[in-house]
């Protein structure tokens, strides 16, 4: 799979090509490092509710 199938030809994400190539993304229970802003604490919210 090559970064070009990541993406459509508008460029909208192409999300279930992104979960086959990087799988550990939902994977669950597992540890990650976020960033100190918000969008890391939001992201961190998110993630341990969804993802445990």
């Amino acid at each position: 799979m090559q970064k070009e199938d990541l993406v459509d030809e508008d460029g909208k994400i192409i999300y279930d090509n992104i979960i086959k190539k990087y799988p550990w993304i939902v994977k669950e229970n597992q540890k990650c490092i976020l960033s100190p802003d918000s969008d890391g604490l939001l992201c961190g919210l998110f993630m341990s509710k969804f993802l445990n």
